[in-house]
């Protein structure tokens, strides 16, 4: 009986070995604790635009933060800025996926601007660089205006979702009242009479 036991004690131990082997070797582990924090650190700002009565178009924010506008939308400033997130790890050149929204809506009172085409810089997946445990990545968007888009200040939350962790942070874009000029009376410059000079008033 004991030289049973001793057999079967060695076959198990000699599983646990290969099972540790494979699991130091190949990276095996629970995908979803890989990632141990995900924090927004930065709202996605579109900054101002002005919206043509009869064109629509679309505000463009990149993760580098540029922006840029298209059809008959305008910019009018009033600042802009990419979306930034910090995820975290506990384990350096770990691998990660991430997602975000298919779009989202911001909204003023009833009115509300599609937000969608959200770009990252890193990618949304890849692998933290070695020696690295923690990742800063940038957002970028797309909002889409309708001709005519009213006036107000535009906003609503989204989420990045790496494994089982997620963090979220805020759209906002504003649309300025168009500027309207008109006139309130005719300039007069009055009665005169010519001499045959010439002269100014």
């Amino acid at each position: 009986m004991a030289t049973r036991f001793s057999k079967v004690k060695n076959r198990t131990t000699g599983a646990l070995a290969v099972y540790l082997v494979s699991v130091f070797t190949t990276g095996i582990e629970d995908a979803a604790a890989a990632i141990t924090e995900v924090k927004g650190k930065g709202d996605l700002k579109f900054g101002d635009v002005l919206s043509d009565p009869d064109v629509g178009g679309t505000v463009v924010i990149s993760p580098a933060g540029a922006k840029t506008v298209t059809g008959g939308v305008d910019d009018f400033g009033g600042g802009h800025d990419p979306g930034k997130f910090k995820i975290t790890t506990d384990t350096a050149g770990e691998a990660y996926s991430c997602t975000l929204p298919s779009s989202i809506q911001i909204t003023e009172g009833a009115n509300s601007i599609t937000v969608d085409t959200f770009t990252t810089s890193p990618p949304l997946s890849g692998s933290f660089p070695p020696g690295e445990t923690v990742i800063d990545m940038k957002t970028g968007g797309t909002a889409h205006l309708a001709a005519g888009q009213p006036a107000g200040k535009y906003a609503a939350s989204y989420t990045l979702t790496c494994g089982a962790k997620a963090g979220s942070k805020n759209i906002k874009l504003t649309v300025i009242t168009p500027i309207s000029i008109s006139s309130s009376a005719n300039m007069d410059f009055g009665t005169m009479l010519t001499t045959g000079t010439a002269g100014t008033v």
